[in-house]
């Protein structure tokens, strides 16, 4: 459940080979520190000794990042990163976190990106495998896995970057021995479950009149029949517009047959599929 972290340690007892070590300028303080890599992260240590580790937990730990990280797998990772630097957890403070779980769906994944609407207050920004809900306290991201990769399946993956929520909510900052701790874990996921469940499915659409079946579908792909008041209730908006007879007569008929199984019932069970497999990840993720 863990993906990218941004942690700050005050000191380090000993530091790894790292590769592509080189020294950089610090414009802020006006001297030099040394940047590297270990495996996937990227280090900085600081004049003063501060060490600053960073990147994708799972790819440094799993190898790559499509994976999702149980709490076991978490627990196993950061040890061996307190191991490696000599790093103290309960003094070494997380400054990134994000959290995110990659499923394997049963359809192609732009079929359920599809399904997920709006959130009031956010900055929604589209791009091409996918989308993302933005504040200033959290930003979560839904997006095709196997496109961001380059590799096979319909793997869709939702992440919830943290910023500055988890800091408000506990009343201070989130330090590396909290990722080990199973309590904690359980609250972090229980937070990437529940803004998932925020999202929502099937967004409510104002319908454009029209004569064709199949345009009025596409309209109609993104919300759920019960959210617009049922068949009666789409059958009157329906009604209102300005087709002959043999029009409208043809485009009722046609919501008739979609009360009773037609194009929305698919989109219900993709949501129901959905908010299944969250469910999962969700379980999942606290295995020890």
């Amino acid at each position: 459940m863990i993906d990218t972290f941004l942690i700050v340690a005050p000191w380090a007892t000993h530091i790894p080979v790292l590769d592509r070590e080189k020294e950089e300028f610090d414009r802020d303080s006006g001297l030099v520190t040394l940047t590297g890599w270990y495996r996937n992260l990227r280090v900085t240590i600081k004049p003063d000794g501060e060490v600053v580790i960073g990147n994708s937990l799972p790819k440094y730990y799993c190898g790559s990042n499509v994976r999702t990280m149980r709490f076991g797998e978490v627990r196993d990772a950061v040890s061996e990163l307190i191991g490696a630097f000599g790093i103290d957890p309960i003094w070494t403070k997380v400054c990134r976190l994000d959290l995110g779980a990659t499923m394997q769906m049963t359809r192609p994944v732009s079929q359920y990106l599809s399904l997920l609407g709006d959130l009031p207050r956010t900055h929604p920004h589209y791009y091409e495998s996918g989308k993302e809900w933005i504040t200033d306290l959290w930003t979560i991201s839904a997006y095709d896995k196997a496109i961001e990769s380059n590799c096979e399946g319909n793997l869709l993956r939702i992440e919830d970057q943290l910023k500055k929520k988890v800091a408000r909510q506990l009343g201070r900052a989130l330090s590396l021995a909290d990722l080990v701790d199973y309590d904690t874990f359980v609250w972090l996921t229980e937070l990437w479950a529940g803004w998932y469940h925020r999202i929502p499915k099937l967004t409510r659409q104002v319908l454009v009149p029209t004569r064709r079946t199949k345009e009025l579908d596409t309209q109609l792909a993104r919300e759920a029949l019960e959210q617009r008041g049922g068949v009666a209730e789409l059958r009157r908006v329906v009604e209102g517009w300005p087709l002959d007879t043999r029009e409208r007569s043809r485009m009722l008929g046609h919501i008739r047959d979609l009360g009773t199984g037609g194009n929305l019932a698919i989109d219900r069970k993709l949501i129901s599929e959905l908010d299944e497999r969250v469910e999962s990840e969700r379980r999942l993720a606290l295995v020890r």
